[in-house]
């Protein structure tokens, strides 16, 4: 559907108001499988571009735009498991980049891989606490996975959540921790429970971003032809600190 602002410059030209049309995009939203077009009327119409996919920053998946006869939309498929491309891990088919898929990818050969696809010693499933290998709790600390809320822990590395509280027990993850936890995207940041992150900060979206701005994986800062009204910005692009609005 046409967007309802004009595409020109208005200006004043012996006393009577006059629009320069021009056939361009002043801006465009990054990642969107469309573009901005200005038409020969001066009227914004969105197009479908397939080189504008929207790169999520994460090895494992694939970043492309699927065209229907209907519509065309940003797709991040989660690659096969394997290893991930650049060398990093393994992808898990999910989309999650994990240290192993089996046992023979630990470079260890004592360790064995978990259901987590973390390479651990075989003790972390004996059903024991082993001091020896670190165990704070049965199976979970040291060198093992981390133990869930609530479970005995000598420091936050014991802890799925990082958190080891002062009554050496796993505690629950906040915004304050000073640690990456949860949903958020970086550290006390993003993701669902805590504040927008800062440019360059981690992100899988836009809401994870105070700039409204996510590609590649970080919070990219704000700027006047970011196809998004953020800022003190009076409509998309324009106003504040960006050219005047238009009309």
């Amino acid at each position: 559907m046409p967007l309802t602002h004009l595409c020109g410059t208005r200006s004043c030209v012996d006393g009577l108001c006059e629009l320069d049309i021009y056939v361009q995009s002043r801006s465009d939203l990054r990642g969107d499988c469309r573009v901005d077009m200005c038409d020969s009327a001066g009227y914004g119409v969105a197009r479908p571009e397939l080189e504008d996919f929207y790169d999520d920053g994460n090895p494992c998946t694939r970043d492309f735009c699927d065209q229907n006869e209907n519509d065309v939309m940003r797709r991040n498929a989660p690659l096969e498991a394997g290893p991930v491309p650049n060398g990093s891990g393994f992808c898990n088919g999910s989309g999650d980049i994990v240290d192993c898929l089996r046992a023979e990818d630990c470079e260890d050969r004592s360790l064995m891989c978990s259901e987590h696809g973390a390479c651990v010693p075989l003790e972390c499933t004996n059903r024991m606490r082993d001091e020896a290998i670190g165990e704070s709790s049965i199976d979970c600390g040291g060198r093992c996975e981390g133990c869930p809320k609530d479970a005995p822990c000598n420091t936050g590395t014991d802890c799925l959540t990082g958190v080891c509280g002062e009554d050496r027990l796993c505690g629950a993850a906040s915004c304050r921790d000073g640690i990456k936890n949860r949903t958020e995207t970086d550290v006390d940041c993003g993701g669902t429970y805590c504040d927008p992150c800062a440019d360059e900060q981690g992100c899988k979206g836009g809401n994870d971003c105070v700039s409204n701005v996510c590609f590649a994986g970080k919070c990219q800062p704000r700027t006047c032809d970011d196809g998004l009204r953020n800022g003190d910005e009076e409509d998309v692009d324009c106003g504040a600190d960006c050219p005047p609005c238009q009309f």
